[in-house]
């Protein structure tokens, strides 16, 4: 079953542009989208996957928790291929690519929700540490291992720490009551209804 089959047009209707089946170029479709200074010499699927990934109102976000699970979803959708373009995903999922960098920061910006891009940078630096706690423990002597291992120790601390920091903003950004933090959406500025009336 692919990602198409999971997910229909009108799922992504509550993002600012939608970009599920968009036939041809993003930039034509949806001309409005040229206020993002950062997109105009992106190619389409580097801006459909910013659109997916980084969108508050992207189903992805409930469909995938899982960052990197999300990642590759919103790669795929975009029109990437998870194994042709590894070495581009890669720089992409750790941000080693400056173009997307300012392409993410203006699209938050945009957003204007403050909790959303804290739980965006939150979930990407949780992402990062997540990928160093796994990394194998090396070392000669018995000291650069120990050494190694208390800054593990330390990485678990911190990612208990951005964990706690994470609920807080989903609670802030859904509400205390948990069934309904699929339904209520944060305040925001810059919504479908708003760019239709620029």
């Amino acid at each position: 079953m692919s990602l198409t089959d999971i997910f229909n047009k009108e799922d992504f209707d509550k993002m600012i542009f939608n970009p599920f089946s968009v036939k041809g170029l993003i930039k034509k479709k949806y001309p409005k989208i040229k206020m993002f200074k950062t997109f105009e010499k992106s190619s389409d699927s580097l801006i459909k996957y910013v659109l997916y990934m980084y969108d508050q109102n992207t189903p992805l976000k409930e469909q995938f928790p899982e960052l990197k699970t999300r990642k590759e979803a919103a790669a795929v959708l975009s029109g990437f291929d998870l194994i042709k373009d590894d070495q581009k995903l890669n720089d992409m999922f750790f941000f080693l690519s400056d173009q997307l960098v300012n392409m993410v920061d203006e699209f938050l910006r945009k957003q204007n929700n403050r909790i959303w891009s804290m739980i965006v940078s939150n979930e990407q630096t949780f992402f990062e540490y997540q990928t160093k706690l796994l990394s194998p423990v090396e070392g000669d002597r018995d000291k650069d291992i120990l050494q190694a291992l208390q800054i593990k120790s330390k990485i678990m601390d911190d990612l208990n720490t951005i964990n706690e920091r994470l609920d807080s903003y989903y609670m802030k950004l859904y509400g205390e009551d948990q069934e309904l933090l699929k339904v209520i959406k944060a305040d925001k500025r810059l919504t479908p209804e708003f760019i239709a009336n620029l």
